[in-house]
């Protein structure tokens, strides 16, 4: 057997075992006659027909490339989530990282790389102080330029300026959120299935991960249940804070106050400007000392109140579409600079070749045209930025 096959079929063992398949689960999705074919391929026995690497490529979600590199495979990026999915994690996961790695290729090869730098700090992220987080999420809605409602520009800002990859995924009740840093850089995963108002502070609230990823070790959060529910609490305390800046809320809510007392439509209504859920916004009242503890728990479980928040629910709710329309436009300028073959860009667009004029119409494009695009967000700005804390 040769030293080509061997190594082929050890990423291809790595792959399965990241699933969790037994060799009869990946032969089954093969289309294998038996097991046996998987246990020879994996020990370098059997050689495999292109259709075969092709199929096994799309199943265990590893590039062809990646499959015959003809090294030894390292390890997969940790991808850290809030709250593990109670099914198919490692699928999920594996999806996720090679999206991430297909979006930093057709950033590499289209050439968006002037950004700003993801703030970093430089103690121990878990003593860090309520005022070392406030002024953490301050320094970063001033460097981004997020004005007087963060949530409505965070996420394209984040996009643009750091280069975060954000990705959407129906995690139904399995997971509100993920984060990943890796050699493609820094990616989040949003439950799609959740309301536009908690993805924002999903995000905020993974963003603070990823900006204290090598103050604390992913690694250390999954092992430690204390550690993770500490963690877990100041970004939670750093997402409010970013979402939801102290002046800007304190000069609304008092505009909200008539003969001394605030109604629940008012409260809803500020939750609705800064497209934050109510539950956010009354516990950073909390925190602001203009509520209390026992009053939020009181207007939360008012039936009253639920039934004013759900009635304005609709006019604000959108649908991220099926992949981010960054990514579609910068994989579709790759495409006409020659860098994607049409085949090539319909998988990384995860459509049928038949079906992908119809999904590039979806984002305003259209590969029946000779025409040449601009990326709207290209920046010029490209600084490092270092926040102490």
């Amino acid at each position: 057997m040769s030293e080509a096959a061997q190594l082929l079929g050890q990423r291809i063992r790595v792959g399965r075992e990241r699933f969790g398949f037994t060799q009869k689960e990946l032969a089954d999705r093969m289309g294998f006659a038996s097991h046996q074919i998987v246990s020879q391929i994996e020990k370098g026995e059997r050689e495999l027909k292109a259709w075969e690497l092709a199929q096994l490529s799309r199943v265990l979600h590893i590039s062809v490339v990646d499959l015959l590199s003809g090294t030894v495979a390292e390890p997969e990026p940790v991808v850290l989530w809030r709250k593990q999915p109670q099914t198919n994690k490692s699928e999920k996961e594996a999806i996720f990282l090679q999206r991430c790695r297909r979006y930093h290729f057709v950033e590499q090869v289209v050439g968006t790389n002037a950004r700003l730098s993801l703030p970093s700090i430089k103690k121990d992220s878990l003593s860090l102080t309520f005022s070392d987080v406030d002024r953490l999420a301050q320094d970063l809605r001033r460097m981004l330029d997020l004005g007087a409602r963060p949530a409505i520009s965070l996420i394209p800002a984040a996009e643009e300026y750091l280069g975060i990859q954000v990705w959407y995924e129906d995690l139904e009740e399995d997971g509100s959120g993920a984060s990943a840093r890796g050699s493609f850089g820094c990616a989040v995963l949003l439950n799609s299935a959740e309301a536009p108002w908690r993805r924002n502070y999903s995000f905020a609230h993974e963003l603070f991960h990823l900006i204290t990823w090598n103050a604390i070790s992913p690694e250390s959060l999954e092992k430690d249940r204390r550690v993770f529910e500490r963690a877990e609490h100041i970004a939670e305390q750093f997402a409010s804070v970013l979402l939801l800046p102290a002046d800007e809320l304190l000069v609304e809510l008092d505009s909200q106050i008539k003969a001394g007392q605030i109604y629940y439509d008012g409260l809803v209504t500020l939750a609705r400007e800064f497209d934050v859920s109510t539950g956010a916004l009354l516990w950073r009242c909390v925190n602001l000392n203009r509520l209390s503890a026992e009053a939020v728990k009181r207007i939360l479980a008012d039936a009253d109140f639920q039934k004013i928040d759900r009635a304005t629910m609709h006019a604000h709710w959108w649908n991220p579409p099926p992949l981010p329309e960054r990514y579609v436009f910068m994989a579709f300028m790759a495409y006409q600079q020659a860098k994607l073959s049409r085949s090539k860009l319909a998988e990384y667009l995860e459509v049928p070749i038949t079906k992908l004029t119809d999904f590039l119409l979806q984002y305003g494009l259209d590969d029946r045209e000779d025409y040449q695009i601009k990326i709207p967000w290209q920046s010029e700005l490209g600084a490092t930025t270092t926040v102490e804390a």
